[in-house]
């Protein structure tokens, strides 16, 4: 692995302020200032606390780089407890005592017995394995002990701190995660020929490829906007595939990520013959690993594969990259940028043969209940990168237990092996006892014990597991209740042809605020099954099967009505609209049992996959829309996507503390339209952003739009959106229809907005944002979308 450097110039101005001097300057990492600050942030020798106070006041005080992780280590020694109103740490928010409020966040320490909190940098816990190991509220032995956490460095809570902890390890030390790290480089426009054993980017409309996600996984290219400049642009080395010709002259070649993980066309069916894998071992022979770039009139590189002739090429309505048979309006060949960095990773350039690159012809089992894939047959599926994205059925011995939980989650860690030992050992991540219960005891597996479990085969970043949320079926034998057979995906995701809940689970949403590919804006049926409640864990594992409900803010759905199985079940957001009052089980205790159909986004919800930003529903043949006239069209406008292109900004009244108050934001990848006049205080302003759109010649059309504000004081009454016909001048407010919760960053939808009145016409719209004194909340907004007839 090729570690990159980084400037240093602030480090060692503090470091010569403190009496430091060195005569070496090639640096890796940042150099170390002092001995109290620890080490340069490797998960052998990771920064102390003060040498992350460093860092970020050096560093990261400006521009927080999300793409750079460090290791941290020391001592929990409390949290912050914000409120409605406090949001920042201070004397009254920090907590080193309890109560502990705070999920989601923790004060590290230097020392175990220190309560100052100017000495301590924050924590930020996602929600999963991290926010489960380290928060107070549920580990209050936790105060006092020594851990090690992996993040990025940035702000948080009002001080220094790390946000987006990935790992975490007890003790002095982190763990080695694999993670390659990389910095930023040049990228510029490719206009001779590919040079072997170079990187480059794959874009288009100012959009650069990601690699897949998790290392075997099937699944599309995301990508991420970039700004271009001239015929350069400066952005991760993460965006860099290395190209490498198969030999001299043969046209073919080798792409590999900046993880040294191999492109290949998925063979597993034509469900998912459309989608890239990579693999860390390409196969022999196996001409679904190698490409065939050529250059078209356009500048454009045509990427086909070898084995198929199929084109990589973009998805212009999802976004993202996929592998199809032609190219057409809809499908671009990409432009290649050149990196100017080496990559990050010289791959492995030794293909195996079949038994070692993942043959499927090892081990035993069709993954049927009667005939189950042993561990090894389940890893060479795995390492082949061919899993189907259904649940199957797998036998083994433990060979080993990490961890059994007996609390609110009531779920194992473990492996299992056709032996019981180490060798050949297939991780099984946080799965549930006998036919998906919670586990209740510690001692209900053991060493030994041959258990036969339902799950998904993953590859999970490099670590081949069997997914959260399997279930035991038998140990040693004996079994519990008749299984229940798991329901195959089915469905298009449209209102004729929805999703049923397996196609929203084989998506398998990872986040809370983004849809995975074709999971954005999707129909889904299903049967209303229960809740999840508002007191104790409100979690999908947690599902009440009945009704009346405590609360009218969720429901659960599963695939048949009289299913009581979480795992083949769906979480459901209903928001504050026509949807929530429609369906709730509070208020509607005889829709229990009921087939339901909903209009949303597929995400992760409540702990498990779900569907959030519901905005329209068909029940009992009624609802906000009518079965038989489902609301499409050809797309007319799409904006907001990957920046501002074609829109403008008229600022009427702008504070002279403000450089903007629209402008075009990236976070974690994800871009939106940003409004805002807060700067340290609430300022009065004025500002309309806006595009312009052709109706002429249409008959009817209507508008969506994706948007979050976590503070909301004027918003509502001062922001919205706005309308005129060209050449006008007075805008015309439209009714949004589904406002975003506040309290969060959630996208939610707006609602279809029609805009049937100013079909046939040429228009501007777009939106006004006003603030004052007495409130100048911020507001996102994406994926705006016109559609019509």
């Amino acid at each position: 692995m090729k570690l990159h450097k980084l400037i240093f110039a602030s480090v060692m101005a503090l470091a010569a302020g403190m009496g430091i001097t060195s005569c070496d300057n090639d640096f890796d990492y940042p150099p170390v200032i002092s001995p109290e600050l620890g080490g340069n942030g490797q998960w052998d020798a990771p920064l102390s606390v003060p040498g992350a106070t460093s860092y970020y006041n050096a560093y990261y005080s400006d521009a927080p780089d999300d793409s750079k992780y460090y290791w941290v280590t020391g001592f929990i020694v409390g949290c912050v407890n914000t409120t409605e109103t406090v949001f920042v740490c201070n004397d009254q928010t920090a907590a080193f005592s309890a109560p502990f409020e705070s999920t989601s966040n923790l004060l590290l320490a230097p020392t175990p017995d220190c309560t100052d909190y100017t000495q301590c940098i924050s924590l930020q816990l996602p929600s999963g394995s991290v926010r489960d190991g380290l928060n107070l509220n549920a580990n209050p032995s936790n105060l006092g002990r020594q851990v090690t956490v992996r993040g990025y460095i940035d702000k948080y809570l009002g001080i220094p701190g790390m946000r987006s902890l990935s790992h975490y390890q007890w003790g002095p030390e982190g763990i080695d995660t694999g993670e390659v790290e990389v910095g930023k480089s040049d990228f510029t426009l490719l206009t001779g020929d590919i040079t072997s054993g170079r990187a480059y980017a794959l874009v288009v409309d100012k959009s650069a490829a990601q690699t897949v996600t998790a290392a075997g996984d099937n699944g599309f290219l995301y990508t991420s906007a970039i700004t271009i400049s001239g015929n350069k642009f400066n952005a991760s080395e993460q965006y860099g595939f290395m190209f490498t010709e198969t030999e001299a002259g043969s046209g073919k070649y080798y792409i590999t990520d900046y993880k040294g993980q191999f492109l290949y066309q998925s063979t597993y069916g034509t469900g998912w013959s459309n989608r890239p894998s990579v693999s860390k071992n390409p196969v022999k022979d196996d001409n679904s690993y190698l490409w065939l770039p050529v250059k078209n009139g356009e500048g454009r590189w045509v990427i086909s594969n070898v084995a198929s002739g199929s084109i990589l090429a973009y998805d212009t309505n999802y976004k993202s990259y996929g592998i199809y048979t032609t190219l057409s309006e809809q499908y671009i060949a990409p432009e290649l940028y050149e990196m100017a960095n080496d990559p990050a990773i010289d791959p492995d350039f030794n293909p195996g043969t079949p038994g070692q690159g993942g043959d499927v012809s090892e081990g035993t089992g069709e993954g049927t209940l009667e005939s189950p894939y042993d561990a090894v047959r389940a890893l060479a599926i795995i390492n082949a990168g061919v899993m189907s994205k259904d649940k199957v059925y797998i036998k083994g011995k433990v060979s080993k237990i990490d961890e059994i939980d007996t609390g609110s989650y009531g779920n194992a860690t473990y492996y299992i092996s056709n032996d019981g030992t180490a060798n050949g050992q297939l991780q099984v991540f946080r799965g549930y006892y006998l036919n998906g219960d919670k586990f209740t005891a510690s001692d209900a597996i053991k060493v030994g014990d041959e258990v036969v479990i339902l799950g998904q085969l993953i590859m999970y970043n490099t670590t081949p597991e069997v997914a959260q949320g399997s279930s035991i079926i038998s140990i040693n034998g004996e079994g519990g209740s008749t299984v229940t057979p798991p329901v195959t995906g089915d469905g298009e995701g449209t209102q004729e042809n929805p999703y049923n809940t397996a196609s929203v689970i084989a998506l398998n949403p990872t986040s809370t605020t983004e849809a995975p590919a074709g999971g954005s804006g999707v129909w889904v049926k299903g049967y209303i099954v229960g809740y999840m409640p508002s007191s104790g864990s409100t979690a999908l594992s947690n599902t009440v099967f009945g009704a009346p409900a405590d609360g009218k803010t969720n429901l659960v759905l599963g695939p048949t009505a009289d299913c009581t199985d979480y795992t083949q079940c769906i979480s459901v957001q209903l928001p504050n609209n026509d949807v929530r009052t429609a369906l709730n089980l509070q208020e509607n205790p005889g829709n229990l049992g009921a087939e339901v159909l909903l209009f949303g986004d597929v995400m992760k919800y409540c702990g498990g996959p779900g569907l959030k930003n519901t905005t329209k529903y068909v029940l009992n043949g009624q609802g906000t829309t009518d079965p038989g006239t489902p609301s499409t069209g050809s797309e007319i406008y799409s904006g907001l996507v990957s920046g501002l292109d074609g829109w403008t900004i008229d600022n009427v009244t702008m504070p002279a503390e403000a450089t903007y108050i629209w402008d075009w934001k990236v976070y974690n990848g994800s871009g939106y339209l940003n409004g805002s006049a807060y700067i340290n205080a609430a300022y009065a302003s004025e500002a309309y952003a806006y595009t312009t759109v052709d109706l002429t010649g249409k008959t009817d059309a209507t508008l969506t739009f994706d948007h979050a504000a976590k503070f909301q004081t004027t918003l509502r009454e001062l922001c919205g959106l706005v309308v005129r016909v060209e050449g006008t001048s007075s805008w015309t407010a439209l009714t949004i229809p589904t406002w975003p919760d506040a309290g969060a960053w959630t996208f939610v939808s707006s609602g279809d907005i029609s805009l049937k009145a100013y079909a046939g016409k040429k228009i501007e719209i777009g939106f006004k944002y006003g603030s004052s004194t007495a409130g100048a909340d911020t507001w996102e907004i994406k994926n705006f979308t016109i559609k019509g007839n």
